[in-house]
């Protein structure tokens, strides 16, 4: 692979998928964040099998975007991060850093009422398409940062009553991001929004 220290993240990133022969090289290659997530994995191998079985469905058999892998079933925001993270590197020596450069917006913990729907403004401008965002939640008296039902979830019980609990993100662009909770969520909720441009 060519190493020209002027590419960029995504260029580097796309580089190594497009020239990767075998899922193994993949889950080789994709470290764990120890600090992001509760996996100790980087990627799983059928993950990894499915990022090849789509870049060989795409014209010239390449990805053009990193939307494209994370368009693929099983790559999630964990996922998503560990690629990231994997390829994030030192600009002065080219190796792999322990740890993500810092966002370029950080909402810091903010409480949110349960049904509420927070408009956080960031700023930041450019394009979306190459916003990461990462959204955490922590509730009240529990040190425990968790993504526990990530994108909210709706049930009916037995009586036929609905609910909706968990939490997500809507509407980015440029100048800012919604965040909402569920009416039913248990307990108070602290929730924080980051995001990087690469």
């Amino acid at each position: 692979m060519a190493t020209n220290d002027d590419r960029t993240l995504a260029e580097k990133l796309l580089e190594f998928f497009n020239q990767v022969t075998g899922p193994y090289e993949i889950v080789s290659r994709i470290q764990d964040d120890p600090n992001f997530g509760e996996a100790s994995y980087g990627i799983t191998l059928p993950v990894a099998s499915r990022i090849l079985e789509a870049r060989d469905t795409l014209p010239d058999r390449r990805f053009v975007s990193i939307k494209q892998i994370d368009d693929v079933q099983g790559v999630g925001p964990i996922t998503l991060h560990n690629i990231l993270f994997s390829f994030i590197t030192n600009e002065s020596t080219g190796t792999t850093i322990s740890g993500l450069v810092p966002p370029n917006y950080d909402s810091g913990w903010k409480a949110i009422g349960k049904g509420a729907t927070l408009l956080l403004r960031h700023n930041l401008g450019g394009d979306v398409d190459k916003y990461v965002v990462d959204l955490q939640f922590k509730h009240i008296g529990n040190r425990e940062i968790h993504q526990i039902n990530y994108g909210g979830i709706i049930f009916c019980d037995q009586y036929g009553k609905y609910h909706r609990r968990g939490g997500g993100w809507y509407g980015l662009n440029g100048k800012s991001i919604k965040v909402y909770l569920g009416e039913e969520e248990f307990g108070d909720v602290y929730m924080r929004v980051r995001i990087w441009i690469y």
